[in-house]
């Protein structure tokens, strides 16, 4: 890769060292000179001075760069000068390898060496130019893996650490502004981007602005920004996209679709907005609008792969199964390589009960793309027998000892090996995973720890039964028991990520029959499946029935996330006389009530036909005298604390919040800190 030079004076000066000094000079091609003048056509014709490095060797050094055969380049570099220990081209040769294997401390000690020697200025400075680019680029690339991370702590260490020659780069200071929003400071985040704005009004400032605004809750400018600004500026229709998603976060749906209104009438939207306006329309309840949306660009011949992903998305929740279905067929032909097809394919089989059409789908898939971390997550809720699962999960578990799985990959799959019983993959899995601040990373780190911490055959010594992922209710019946546990599981089937007949070795160290539900239906047990009695009513009689026939016992409800919301209605519902939740919410938002600054998705395609009082628990709780509950939310999880907010101050309420915690899974820390097993003996005591 030739060095290049940003002015004509740099360029000059290299031209005449490099006559002077050495016999060829092809390693500088005509982009290093001013409007390509021919440096190499100079060099040509430059004599070797006496004792000057072998041409030849020059060349192959040149031809090793060009290659990008770093390291035989440094060698030969090297064997040169041992012969020429200061000959000042072949040191800013050596720069170059050094340089192209990333290693910049040895490049800068190259460029000080030069220094030493008294090489010619000009030279000198190209040299530490490119080396300061090369520090600047490897501090982005630094600071995006840390904030993709959410590693803060090592962000800001490298800014504020950083050079201010690198710190003061406007693509550094955008960098330094996204650290300042993930940190919540966003009065200095907003001064930060208006400073650069100042600056210069084609510094992008306004696309982070904009976000500051919405975060502080401005909505109004910012969509007014986005309006004058963002729409029709110079922004890549990627980055216009998302900042359009940030916008239509806080607003009702109609409220959206006047904004969109004004939007296009400014301009036509590109392909990217469109496919964003319909994934808006599409996740707060509007499939209809967004399948419209959509059809209007197929029939132009404009949808995008993620366009036809939606349109199908949109087909299954308006309930066109069929057309869903054809169109996915039609995909798998066109863009075989595409995992996505097999996931869709395995939701319409779901959607129409067909459990072991979606569990084919999966497999096929998985056998196909053993790391897609999508398919490993449904594999957690597919409809197979045990001995297929186990054999499943070693020929992943085979494949991904040969490639490199994903952080959330590994996540995924252990869970599904844990599902299988498979104990030993799952914690090799665990431990592939990067330690760092993101979900999937906190997620693992609890997990693991958990497993560490129990004897490996915890699950087969201490299960009273062996989890069956088809079944939508099983129960364990236990000699001496004082009460009968109700468990919630999240959408996805598990407790807090543990299989419930993990779930099931833990509580066994309590004298209680256990109720185990599974939301076949993902609908937080607000639209149970027939077999769990097809509505919340005939979920409630039958969870009466079956306490009473395990001894009519009293009954406390536990439910993890969306099971949370459950284990607190079907509490009230009952007449339970305890409910503990871990991060459940206490209202479920539509599309028309979310607030500005929810991250919640749960449900809101289906939440749309449910009445406002079947999404809100507290009425049924106030109404419910004599219960007790117990609230347990993360410190640093904004929405799970607003949420808890609400219950607080309840008669019987008692909320509790996990210190160092920000992950929405709470129920994993509260079993390692010894909380889970507190709650449940003071809920028993209790009764």
């Amino acid at each position: 890769m030739p060095i290049e030079f940003d002015d004509p004076a740099s360029a000059r000066c290299m031209k005449s060292f490099l006559e002077e000094h050495l016999p060829v000079a092809a390693e500088f091609d005509q982009t290093s000179s001013p409007k390509g003048a021919p440096v190499e056509a100079a060099a040509r014709k430059a004599r070797p001075r006496p004792g000057a490095p072998d041409p030849a060797d020059l060349k192959r050094i040149r031809d090793h760069l060009a290659d990008r055969e770093a390291r035989e380049a440094e060698r030969l570099c090297r064997r040169v000068l041992q012969a020429q220990p200061g000959h000042h081209a072949t040191l800013a040769l050596l720069c170059r390898a050094l340089l192209a294997q990333n290693r910049l401390d040895a490049a800068r000690g190259i460029v000080d060496r030069l220094d030493r020697l008294k090489a010619e200025p000009d030279l000198r400075q190209s040299l530490r130019e490119v080396v300061q680019a090369a520090e600047r680029r490897q501090l982005e690339t630094d600071l995006r893996a840390a904030l993709k991370a959410e590693d803060l702590a090592t962000a800001r260490a490298l800014l504020d650490t950083a050079a201010p020659d690198r710190s003061g780069h406007p693509t550094l200071r955008k960098a330094s502004i996204r650290l300042l929003i993930a940190e919540e400071r966003l009065a200095e985040a907003e001064a930060e981007c208006r400073a650069l704005l100042a600056e210069s009004e084609t510094s992008g400032g306004e696309f982070q602005l904009c976000n500051v605004l919405r975060r502080q809750g401005r909505h109004a400018e910012a969509r007014e920004l986005f309006r004058s600004r963002l729409w029709t500026g110079e922004f890549t229709p990627e980055q216009r996209a998302e900042a359009l998603g940030w916008l239509v976060e806080g607003l009702t749906a109609a409220e959206a679709e006047a904004f969109l209104g004004e939007l296009e009438a400014i301009r036509a939207p590109t392909t990217a907005e469109m496919a964003r306006m319909a994934m808006f329309e599409a996740r707060v309840g509007r499939p209809a609008l967004a399948l419209s949306r959509l059809e209007a660009l197929d029939r132009e011949g404009q949808l995008s792969p993620l366009m036809a992903v939606q349109i199908v998305n949109c087909l299954v929740q308006t309930g066109r199964l069929d057309e869903a279905m054809a169109r996915i067929g039609a995909m798998k032909s066109s863009d075989p390589d595409n995992p996505d097809w097999h996931l869709k394919q395995a939701i319409v089989h779901h959607f129409r009960n067909e459990p072991d059409a979606a569990a084919r789908c999966i497999a096929e898939g998985l056998n196909r793309w053993p790391g897609e971390h999508r398919l490993l997550r449904a594999l957690q809720m597919a409809a197979f027998p045990p001995a297929r699962l186990e054999r499943l999960v070693a020929r992943i578990d085979a494949a991904r000892r040969k490639a490199e799985f994903s952080d959330a990959a590994n996540l995924e799959f252990a869970v599904a090996a844990l599902q299988a019983r498979a104990v030993a993959p799952a914690m090799d899995a665990l431990g592939a995973v990067q330690p760092g601040r993101s979900e999937p990373q906190l997620l693992a780190a609890d997990l693991r720890r958990l497993l560490s911490d129990c004897p490996e055959d915890l699950v087969q010594t201490r299960a009273r039964f062996r989890d069956d992922v088809r079944a939508s209710m099983q129960v364990v019946q236990a000699a001496g028991a004082v009460a009968t546990v109700v468990i919630f599981p999240n959408l996805r089937g598990n407790f807090g990520l543990l299989p419930l007949d993990f779930a099931d070795a833990l509580l066994s160290r309590h004298p209680v029959n256990v109720i185990y539900l599974r939301d076949r239906g993902r609908s937080a047990f607000l639209a149970p499946t027939q077999d769990l009695g097809g509505s919340v009513d005939g979920l409630a009689d039958l969870l009466r029935q079956q306490a009473r026939d395990l001894g009519d016992l009293p009954v406390l409800t536990i439910g993890t996330s969306s099971g949370g919301f459950a284990a607190l209605w079907q509490a009230a519902a009952i007449g339970a006389r305890g409910a503990i939740t871990f991060s459940g919410p206490t209202r479920l938002h539509s599309s028309e009530d979310r607030p500005a600054d929810s991250n919640r998705r749960v449900g809101l395609s289906f939440l749309e036909g449910l009445p406002e009082e079947a999404r809100d628990v507290i009425p049924a709780l106030r109404a419910r005298a004599g219960l007790r509950i117990w609230h347990i939310a993360a410190a640093d999880h904004a929405e799970d604390r607003r949420q808890q907010a609400r219950i607080a101050g309840l008669p019987g309420v008692e909320t509790m919040v996990l210190d160092g915690a920000a992950s929405h899974n709470t129920l994993l820390p509260a079993v390692l800190s010894g909380l889970f097993d507190r709650l449940i003996a003071d809920a028993l005591e209790g009764l």
